[in-house]
């Protein structure tokens, strides 16, 4: 039968009526699905709202005590004075702006044979990056410990902290939440806190870890978050520290040194930290829903 002697009455019955059913149907379904899938967004929301105001309390806790502790070290002139000599002292090692933005994790050639084996296309989007970074991780965590204990010990009552190696699940979330799925971007897998119990120690502990030919390491990055000026300590809870990024000479593995004052600790142990940890996730979980759900009618 040629195209224009189709009946239109046959046309309409057999083609164009049965189409226009159908696509009702799907209309009515995606309609169904996505108020479902909508209402499930709102109580999602509601969890959270719900969830953030449980831990509000403690979070607004452990900023007003990181606040005082901060006042409380530096409450006398000479306390002052050696909080200015620390910034000084850090602001005379400046970090290009252009190398903080190339600085990313690159993994040594054991770390890509155990990891990628033969495949010569390494990526930083590839969860085996991960697996190479670990590979790094292990020898380093044992040398910065070791080096540490033994630079730190004549230094007054200091306290080194090696951090445990970061797990797989941390890093996927890091990544995910902060770097777009690039692993590379992940520069504390290895990490070691040093407590010290007075600003005058800090100073003294951020001469050592300075003294880069001493040590045998790299200064590749710091954040002076005790200058207030400059960091916000809403950022981080409130808590106040300074952190460094170093590698070994020789060494592609990027490592983070926190140094703090032992009374932050001592709050961030309490519950500084887990309060912020917790808002941290639900802030991210809060803005997923504000970015999938259309504006609910209570609004």
């Amino acid at each position: 039968m040629k195209r224009d002697r189709i009946p239109k009455g046959w046309a309409m019955q057999n083609v164009i009526k049965p189409m226009d059913e159908r696509i009702s149907t799907l209309k009515s379904e995606i309609d169904r699905e996505k108020k479902a899938f909508e209402l499930l967004q709102h109580q999602y929301q509601d969890m959270t709202l719900t969830a953030m105001a449980a831990v509000s309390k403690d979070i607004t806790s452990s900023a007003d005590q990181y606040e005082r502790a901060f006042l409380e070290y530096t409450s006398q002139d000479e306390d002052e004075h050696q909080l200015k000599l620390l910034h000084s002292l850090l602001s005379s090692h400046t970090i290009q702006d252009e190398g903080r933005a190339g600085l990313v994790q690159r993994l040594s050639e054991g770390a890509k044979e155990f990891a990628f084996g033969k495949d010569n296309s390494v990526s930083a989007l590839d969860k085996r990056f991960v697996i190479g970074m670990l590979y790094d991780a292990l020898p380093t965590e044992k040398r910065l410990r070791d080096l540490m204990i033994n630079r730190m010990a004549p230094h007054g009552d200091v306290l080194v902290i090696p951090g445990p190696i970061k797990g797989v699940p941390r890093i996927d979330q890091k990544t995910a939440e902060k770097y777009g799925g690039r692993f590379d971007q992940v520069k504390d897998v290895t990490r070691i806190t040093i407590d010290c119990p007075s600003i005058a120690v800090m100073y003294t502990v951020v001469e050592v870890l300075l003294d880069e030919d001493a040590l045998e390491m790299v200064l590749l990055d710091f954040k002076d978050r005790l200058d207030r000026m400059k960091c916000n300590p809403a950022d981080s809870g409130g808590y106040l520290d300074l952190l460094f990024n170093f590698c070994f000479k020789g060494s592609a593995h990027i490592f983070e040194v926190q140094v703090t004052l032992r009374r932050f600790l001592e709050i961030k142990n309490a519950i500084g930290h887990r309060a912020y940890h917790v808002a941290r996730r639900l802030n991210a979980n809060f803005k997923f829903c504000l970015l999938y759900t259309s504006p609910s009618p209570r609004d």
